[in-house]
């Protein structure tokens, strides 16, 4: 009778730290669905920009080891936009400007443990229609890009700032137009102008030369 009690009693705590477990599961599991999932550090410096695309990852990874957003400016900055091919995961690239950047704003910094802040740019909206590109003799309209941005610290990977109403170029250039499009069979393949440099240093400049 005692050896059965015994037995009893263990397989009881056992059942209650399972059931414990459970709950602690749950809970997290719970938070990761409502909070999204926490941001983790990296265990290495970044190598370089490209790495920085990391602050924009659903699950955003931090570089502790980089130069920190804080005293005066200018604050550097990696620009990342969503790319607009129209498939599930499309995946994010360095802005592509055209215009000349001062060298803070520079996608391709020589350091990229200087870099204090990035910036990812989200498709929010297509705006009107500005001309057309070719693609096997294919005419793919573009469209006014709209956007909006969170900028993060990379030191940190916390929120610094969230901007709306960005705006892409209205003037169409043949030369906007992209070596490759991908989009699904189900639906018409569109393309989005992205913003100029004026209009980056218009809506960031505060946070980057403030």
């Amino acid at each position: 009778m005692t050896g059965m009690s015994k037995a009893g009693s263990i397989l009881k705590t056992a059942v209650l730290r399972l059931l414990a477990l459970a709950v602690v599961a749950a809970i997290g599991y719970g938070g990761y669905l409502f909070f999204g999932p926490v941001p983790r550090a990296s265990d290495e410096p970044p190598d370089s920009t490209h790495d920085l695309e990391t602050l924009c990852w659903y699950q955003r990874r931090y570089y502790p080891t980089v130069d920190a957003y804080q005293g005066p400016a200018p604050h550097p900055i990696q620009i990342f936009e969503e790319s607009d091919s129209q498939v599930s995961d499309p995946g994010w690239s360095p802005a592509r400007v055209r215009q000349s950047l001062p060298k803070h704003w520079n996608r391709k910094h020589d350091d990229p443990t200087s870099v204090q802040l990035v910036a990812c740019v989200e498709i929010a909206d297509e705006g009107p229609r500005i001309g057309e590109c070719r693609f096997r003799g294919r005419p793919i309209p573009m469209y006014q890009g709209r956007y909006r941005a969170t900028l993060y610290e990379v030191r940190t990977g916390e929120k610094v700032a969230e901007v709306d109403d960005i705006l892409g170029r209205k003037d169409f250039e043949e030369s906007m137009c992209p070596a490759m499009h991908v989009w699904r069979e189900d639906k018409e393949p569109r393309l989005l102008s992205t913003p100029d440099a004026a209009e980056y240093q218009r809506v960031f400049g505060r946070y980057v030369d403030g």
